[in-house]
C-alpha cells in the first residue's frame, strides 16, 4: 500500500461535549489506514465558533468534560496499536487542516460526514477537496470499512492513474473487489459530422474499442492480484460512477480533482464534490501534482 507518514483526522465535539459519532468513523478508518502504512495519527479539534443566523452556536468551545472526552478519546486509539497525537487549533477546522499539509506535518486527511447533514462537517469537506493538497478521505458512516467492493475513477492523466494505485491498495488491503471507471465523450467531430448514422455508429464502436485498448493500457504496471473490472462508456463522469456504484455495491470511490493549470485551488469541475451528495458511500478525492492550494494566500 501505498505510504503515509501522518494521518490527521478532523474531530467534531456534540453541543453536549461528545465526540460526534461521524468523527468516531472517521477515526476509526484513519486508524486502519495508519497501521496499514505505518503511519502516525493526529485528531485535531477546533474550538473555533460558529454562530450561524438562527443563533446556533455549533463547536462552542472545549470544556472540561469536553476536553476528558477528547483525551479519552485518544487514549482509545493509542492503546489500540497507533500512535494517536491530540492537537487543539483556534482556526477554522478545514483551514487548519489544510495549514498542516502545508506545513509537512500531516500527508493525509480524513473526516467524517453524517448523511443529509450540512453542517458541521459538510461544508468543510467540499472546501477540503476542493482547496486541499493532499488526498482527502471523507468517510461516510453507511460505508465505514470497505466489504464489497472499491471504484476508482480515471481520466487517463497522471492523478487519474495515482487515484486507481490507491484503490487498488485498498482493495487488496480488504480483499476485495476493484472496479474503474473511464466516462468518455463524442469528439466535436463527430457531434457535428453529416456522414450517415451508420457510419457514425461505426465510428463510436472504434472510439470505444480503443478507449478501453488505453484504460487496460494504464492498468498495465497495477500491482493488483486480481483482474480489475472495467467500465468504460461514452457518459459524463458523474452519471457513469453513480451508475457503477449502484450497481457493485461499492463502499468507497477514488478520484481525482483537476486544478486549472496557474490559478490556485480552482478546479476545472466538481465531479468529487457533487460525488459527496449524490453517492451513498465514501469519497477519496486526490490533487495532481504541483498543485497549490489557495490557503495561506488570502483564501
Amino acid at each position: 500500500m501505498r505510504r503515509f507518514e501522518n494521518i490527521v483526522v478532523g474531530v467534531e465535539l456534540t453541543l453536549d461535549g461528545h465526540v460526534a459519532e461521524s468523527s468516531r468513523v472517521a477515526a476509526r478508518s484513519a486508524a486502519w489506514l495508519a497501521r496499514e502504512t505505518g503511519a502516525a495519527l493526529t485528531l485535531l479539534h477546533s474550538t473555533w465558533a460558529d454562530i450561524y443566523a438562527d443563533g446556533d452556536v455549533i463547536r462552542p468551545g472545549v470544556g472540561p468534560e469536553a476536553s476528558r472526552a477528547l483525551e479519552e478519546f485518544a487514549a482509545s486509539h493509542t492503546s489500540d496499536g497507533v500512535a494517536a497525537e491530540l492537537v487543539l487549533v483556534t482556526g477554522r477546522a478545514w483551514v487548519e487542516l489544510i495549514r498542516r499539509v502545508q506545513a509537512g506535518d500531516s500527508d493525509f486527511v480524513v473526516v467524517g460526514q453524517q448523511p443529509g447533514v450540512g453542517r458541521p462537517f459538510g461544508s468543510n469537506a467540499r472546501k477540503l477537496m476542493r482547496k486541499c493538497p493532499a488526498p482527502v478521505w471523507v468517510v461516510k458512516p453507511e460505508s465505514e470499512v470497505a466489504k464489497r467492493a472499491i471504484l476508482a475513477a480515471t481520466d487517463l492523466t497522471p492523478v487519474g492513474d495515482t487515484a486507481v494505485e490507491l484503490a487498488a491498495s485498498f482493495a487488496v488491503a480488504h480483499a476485495c473487489a476493484l472496479h474503474v471507471v473511464h466516462a468518455w465523450q463524442t469528439p466535436m467531430e463527430l457531434q457535428l459530422s453529416k456522414e450517415s448514422s451508420s457510419a457514425i455508429q461505426a465510428g463510436l464502436a472504434e472510439l470505444q474499442a480503443t478507449t478501453e485498448q488505453r484504460v487496460r493500457a494504464s492498468l498495465a504496471a497495477l500491482e493488483f492480484a486480481g483482474e480489475p473490472v472495467l467500465h468504460v462508456a461514452r457518459d459524463s463522469p458523474s452519471r457513469l460512477i453513480r451508475r457503477v456504484v449502484a450497481e457493485v455495491g461499492a463502499d468507497l470511490v477514488v478520484m481525482g480533482s483537476l486544478s486549472r493549470k496557474g490559478v490556485a485551488g480552482l478546479l476545472m469541475g466538481s465531479t468529487a464534490e457533487r460525488m459527496l451528495e449524490r453517492i451513498d458511500c465514501s469519497v477519496v478525492s486526490i490533487k495532481p501534482e504541483g498543485f497549490v492550494s489557495p490557503v495561506g494566500t488570502g483564501a
